[in-house]
């Protein structure tokens, strides 16, 4: 579990994903509220049955999820922002989910500007 002072309240969550900005990967979608008054990054991760119906599958990708954040929050690499990540394949269980997050945030080719890509 995130330590509490990362977690993303579940209230917020509704408002993160509908005016978040959506950055997309193979693997990810990841809605960004952007919020000066942060001192740290505040996450949620939701995966959907329709990705696996076996929890324990879904369970395992959460927890390597969460290793992610706290690998990057310990880098320094995650700005303070309310970040709420949307796992799409189960592949992303046998992915680095640190780089996986740093490359949905940091690489051009995956915002979102109103043009499908992939």
């Amino acid at each position: 579990m995130l330590p509490k002072h990362l977690r993303l309240p579940a209230a917020e969550i509704p408002t993160v994903a509908q005016k978040g900005r959506l950055f997309t990967h193979q693997f990810l979608h990841i809605r960004v509220w952007y919020d000066e008054s942060l001192t740290a990054p505040e996450c949620a991760i939701t995966i959907s049955t329709k990705v696996d119906k076996n929890a324990t599958t879904r369970n395992r990708i959460k927890r390597k999820l969460r290793v992610g954040i706290l690998d990057l929050v310990q880098q320094g690499k995650l700005k303070p922002a309310k970040y709420l990540l949307i796992a799409k394949t189960t592949e992303l269980a046998s992915a680095d989910p640190a780089l996986v997050i740093l490359d949905t945030l940091n690489n051009p080719a995956f915002k979102r500007t109103g043009q499908k890509h992939g």
